[in-house]
């Protein structure tokens, strides 16, 4: 669902950055892929958990899931989602979820641009797998043309949110 933001703490930037540098990891690998990546969510996905999705290609969401950031409650910020977010899903949507850390249901995130299609908890799986096989049919190099093109400004969205990171784990 998301990381221990009440027990992160660091005894130097430098260590902080480099923490930060290691979780924005993963996203821009997924974002990177030369592969469509496709996310089905089914429960909670809070803080990097929303973000994880964020990243993906495609999100299916069952109408059991819920997303949300709740950084802020910590004296944090939401790193990847108000850089990369806000061409995702706009300043303002991105606002309302990091400021007031309310969960979205999975109608709310479709709504936001956040989710691409909600289903039924019981057809998540099947409506997953059958997106992924369709997906999956595409010419490989159309898929990573396409896909490096909607993500290539991918890289500088997560260095700022890397430089900006290390003055709020120091307040």
């Amino acid at each position: 669902a998301g990381a221990d933001l009440g027990g992160m703490t660091f005894d130097s930037m430098g260590n902080c950055r480099n923490f930060i540098r290691i979780a924005h990891a993963p996203f821009e690998a997924i974002e990177r892929l030369p592969k469509g990546v496709i996310a089905a969510v089914n429960g909670y996905a809070i803080g990097f958990g929303t973000e994880i999705a964020l990243a993906c290609d495609l999100v299916l969401a069952s109408d059991k899931a819920r997303f949300g950031l709740r950084e802020m409650n910590h004296g944090l910020v939401p790193a990847v989602t108000i850089t990369r977010g806000i061409d995702m899903i706009g300043r303002r949507r991105v606002a309302w979820m990091a400021y007031t850390s309310d969960d979205l249901s999975a109608e709310d995130a479709r709504e936001y641009g956040f989710v691409n299609k909600v289903v039924t908890h019981e057809s998540l799986v099947d409506e997953y797998t059958a997106l992924a096989q369709r997906v999956a049919k595409r010419a490989p190099l159309a898929v990573a043309a396409t896909k490096w093109t909607l993500n290539k400004f991918a890289g500088g969205h997560y260095r700022e949110g890397e430089n900006l990171m290390p003055a709020v784990f120091a307040r």
